[in-house]
Order: structure tokens, then C-alpha cells, then sequence
């Protein structure tokens, strides 16, 4: 096979796994996931290109984050972070936004708060500027839980609200019914019961309804979840 064909195919084989590994995450098959980003990384192997590389990479921290590893995703954000200042073009801001999420989750597990409030501020300006409306959610989700924490609930809420308004822009059920979950937690913190359980409620239904649509072995999969068990 032509060098060029046979880099095609690997760089296609790469992005292709990249985009299973998203699906698999969103459906709480963290395993799958894993393989799918691993088999990325094999098939990008040889590439002079590098973001099928370091999508496969950030990806595997966004696992170990949901998988609640914290320190695994503390210990290899930083090299992470210093190879995205290398990516060129539309490939760096579209890595560094995630990046800057990851960071500040990490810090909302292993941090003080104002370092949290400082690096999802940082996510929500990239995210924003960017036009990463799913990442943009995830920046303000994190964002709100840091300024609850700080003592600025009415801020956490607003932000927790904005990110509920983009998920359903989106119309993705994976992140409307996980920022309705965020959102309860947020307005249960701040003692405002009676929303959260609103905001609560809204959560199941979204993710029993998704659920539903799924294969009984997916479905299985996503409701046994963390995320999904909190919620449920």
C-alpha cells in the first residue's frame, strides 16, 4: 500500500475512534471508551499529524476524570497542557478549551475554590470565544460550583442556569439532564430545596426518556453509571 493511502486510512482509523470513544463516554461505558482512545493512539502512531494524538489523550483524562480518578488526571494534565501550546491553527484553541475544563474540574477535586473560579472563568472565555457550546456548559457547570463554594451562591446559580439554557440549545439529552443533575446540586447546596428538587426531577425524566431509547444492554450501562445513579 501507497505510504499516503496507508497514512489516510491510519489518520481516518484515529478519528474515527476519537468520535466512538465521545459516545461511549456519554453512554458511561468508560471501559469502551478507553479501548476506543487507545486504538486512536496506536493508529496515530506514525502520524506527522499530531491532534488525532492529543484528542485521544485529552479524552483519556475526561475518562479518568468520570471514572473519579483524580489523581491520575492531576498527574497528567500538565504535560498535556504544555503540548497543546505546540498545536497550531484551529487544533490549539479546540484543545486547549477542553483542557482548560479538565483543569478546572481537578481543581474543584484537589483545590481551593478560587483556583477552581480561576480556571473555569479561564474555560468559559476559550469556550465562548470559541463557540465550544458543549465545552462552554461544562466551564459554567464548574464555574458555579466554585463560586458556591466562595460564598457567592447567587452567582453559582446564574451560572448554573446559563448552563442548563446552552445544554438545551443543544438539544443533546446527555448534557440536559447532567447540568439539570449540577444544577440541583448547586441550588440544594445554597438551601433552595424546593428548586432543586425541581431541578432534580427534570433530570430523571430527561435521562429515563434517553435511556429508553437505547438498546437494554446500553441502556443498563448509562442508568448504573455514577452520574446516573446520584441522580436516580
Amino acid at each position: 500500500m501507497d505510504s499516503r493511502v496507508a497514512s489516510a486510512f491510519s489518520c481516518s482509523g484515529s478519528y474515527l475512534s476519537n468520535y466512538q470513544s465521545v459516545i461511549f463516554r456519554e453512554l458511561g461505558d468508560l471501559d469502551a471508551a478507553r479501548a476506543a482512545n487507545e486504538a486512536a493512539l496506536e493508529a496515530a502512531r506514525n502520524l506527522s499529524f499530531a491532534m488525532p494524538r492529543r484528542f485521544a489523550l485529552s479524552d483519556l483524562l475526561q475518562t479518568a476524570l468520570l471514572a473519579g480518578d483524580v489523581g491520575r488526571a492531576q498527574a497528567d494534565w500538565p504535560a498535556l497542557w504544555e503540548d497543546a501550546s505546540e498545536a497550531t491553527g484551529w487544533t490549539r484553541w479546540l484543545i486547549i478549551g477542553r483542557l482548560a475544563v479538565a483543569r478546572s474540574e481537578i481543581a474543584l477535586h484537589a483545590e481551593p475554590p478560587d483556583v477552581a473560579a480561576e480556571w473555569a472563568t479561564r474555560a468559559v472565555d476559550v469556550t465562548t470565544r470559541t463557540r465550544r457550546r458543549k465545552y462552554e456548559v461544562l466551564a459554567r457547570t464548574h464555574l458555579a460550583h466554585a463560586l458556591v463554594a466562595l460564598g457567592r451562591p447567587a452567582d453559582g446559580v446564574r451560572e448554573s442556569r446559563s448552563a442548563v439554557e446552552i445544554a438545551d440549545a443543544l438539544v443533546n439529552p446527555v448534557g440536559r439532564w447532567q447540568s439539570r443533575a449540577s444544577l440541583a446540586d448547586v441550588l440544594r447546596t445554597t438551601g433552595d430545596e424546593e428548586a432543586a428538587a425541581v431541578a432534580a426531577n427534570e433530570a430523571r425524566r430527561i435521562l429515563t426518556d434517553f435511556a429508553a431509547t437505547l438498546a437494554p444492554s446500553r441502556a443498563e450501562t448509562l442508568l448504573a453509571s455514577s452520574a446516573a445513579r446520584e441522580i436516580l
